[in-house]
């Protein structure tokens, strides 16, 4: 009976502390670099997450699927920003027209992005 009450109270104090974690990040920021760089970087990195984990389900790239779990996240991390580095620059300049900070659209061009790519990912999962 013990076992079954554990699992939960782990799971909701890791949460509480996952949480906890994230306001103390976000709490250190201006409001209007949280809803503009910020908002920009983090939008910019979940379309690799979200292909990292449906698409690819974390097996590729294959070197990184060799490493141990905490240099595998690492790594993967690490990838993931400099993907996200590269793809928040293109988004910025080519569809943000390089406004500082960037405006609210460039933005909802990433989050729309995010949409369609799953929406893509949905339709074409079951042929990859």
């Amino acid at each position: 009976m013990r076992r079954t009450i554990e699992q939960p109270i782990l799971g909701i104090f890791a949460t509480v502390i996952a949480i906890t974690i994230a306001l103390t990040i976000i709490s250190q920021f201006d409001p209007q670099i949280l809803g503009s760089w910020v908002l920009l970087a983090v939008l910019s990195g979940l379309p690799i997450l979200v292909v990292f984990g449906l698409v690819w389900r974390c097996d590729y790239p294959g070197f990184l699927s060799r490493l141990a779990q905490p240099a595998r996240g690492i790594a993967m991390l690490a990838m993931m920003a400099v993907i996200s580095l590269i793809v928040g620059s293109v988004v910025w300049t080519v569809i943000g027209g390089k406004l500082l900070p960037p405006a609210p659209f460039t933005s909802l061009f990433v989050i729309t992005s995010i949409l369609v790519l799953f929406w893509v990912i949905t339709l074409f999962q079951g042929g990859l």
